[in-house]
């Protein structure tokens, strides 16, 4: 009887061994050298030392595993932009928006999952179900639409979810106008807010930005207009992102009110406030937050941080809301007594114990 086959193995010696280390470093443009002596720092030379081309330094440990780190985010970075469904928000979800990755404290499981589907375009909806031929057409499921069931039909735009639209934008309004009030109270100016308004005096038609804030103090006005919007961009350049595109429509759309209050001797500053509904933030919030509306940087981190989990949570919460009061009003037993036939009765019985014990998991 023979002896059994040994492992596969890649390679055999030593000698093969080292034709794969050289053919690495050529084919990834590393070098091995030997780096000279450094008389400052009285460090002597060093055999078998690695260098880059981009970088002029000596590697040591710790920044060549900052290079490893770095080459397989790139590679991972392009496969997933690469991607035609996955990869559509993956360009927009950077900086402040990737805190759901990077950053998770402060959110639920659930919203957590959720999130994370929407990002990948997971979420069972009826256009990826029918990707995954799981399902045969991917028309929205509420009655009288015929639109594509897609993530930004089901964020943004369905009347069945209008009711979490509408609230997701209301309650990051009010988040954003507690923080306005909370930094002029801070900064001891004298400061006018109107929300959701009119402008004095303006010709035309009777345009509404969602915030107005007059400095009588300094005397500037800043007109901030609030747009949630689903994250897509198809390529590389910033400025093929629907982010973008609503940021110009909006600035275009309030440019008459800049210029009738720079008329009357105001100094305006106009600026629209742009969010996607699965968490991205737009490059140029923070810079509107702290040169704008002279908030601190460290208080304008953390209210970007906050409406972008309050906007990618909105649907969740809506959801669980909802249970909460089905379940808290109702709960159903049903009965069964035969009488002559069968004979269903009903009977609803609310207990605060359920409700409470429901809200406090639910909501914590």
């Amino acid at each position: 009887m023979s002896d059994p086959a040994p492992p596969k193995r890649r390679n055999a010696d030593i000698g093969e061994l080292w034709f794969d280390v050289r053919g690495h470093i050529h084919r990834f443009g590393l070098q091995f050298d030997m780096a000279p002596a450094v008389e400052l720092t009285r460090t002597p030379s060093k055999w078998l030392q690695l260098c880059v081309p981009h970088q002029g330094a000596w590697l040591d440990h710790r920044i060549f595993l900052r290079h490893v780190k770095l080459h397989l985010k790139n590679k991972h970075w392009k496969r997933l932009s690469a991607m035609r469904d996955q990869g559509k928000s993956a360009r927009t979800l950077i900086g402040a928006g990737s805190g759901l990755l990077s950053r998770p404290r402060g959110i639920w499981e659930r919203d957590y999952r959720f999130a994370l589907d929407g990002h990948l375009n997971q979420i069972y909806i009826h256009r990826v179900l029918k990707r995954r031929r799981l399902r045969s057409h991917e028309k929205c499921r509420t009655p009288g639409c015929s639109r594509s069931e897609t993530c930004a039909h089901d964020h943004n735009h369905c009347s069945r979810t209008m009711d979490a639209i509408r609230g997701r934008y209301d309650d990051a309004l009010k988040i954003i106008e507690l923080a306005i009030t909370s930094s002029a109270r801070a900064s001891k100016d004298r400061v006018e807010m109107r929300v959701n308004q009119t402008v004095p005096s303006l010709p035309g038609p009777a345009l509404r930005p969602d915030l107005q804030v007059y400095n009588h103090t300094l005397h500037t006005v800043s007109v901030l207009d609030l747009a949630v919007a689903f994250e897509e961009q198809n390529d590389d350049d910033p400025r093929t992102s629907s982010l973008a595109r609503i940021a110009a429509f909006k600035k275009a759309k309030y440019d008459c009110v800049k210029r009738h209050l720079e008329r009357q001797g105001w100094t305006v500053s106009l600026s629209a406030l742009i969010y996607g509904s699965l968490g991205a933030v737009a490059g140029g919030n923070l810079a509107k937050f702290t040169d704008h509306l002279r908030m601190l940087k460290r208080d304008a981190k953390r209210l970007n941080r906050q409406l972008s989990v309050e906007l990618r949570t909105a649907h969740v919460k809506a959801k669980v809301k909802l249970a909460i009061m089905v379940k808290i009003m109702f709960k159903v037993k049903l009965d069964f007594k035969v009488k002559m036939g069968f004979n269903f009765q009903l009977r609803f019985e609310t207990k605060l114990e359920d409700a409470q014990e429901l809200s406090r998991r639910a909501l914590g």
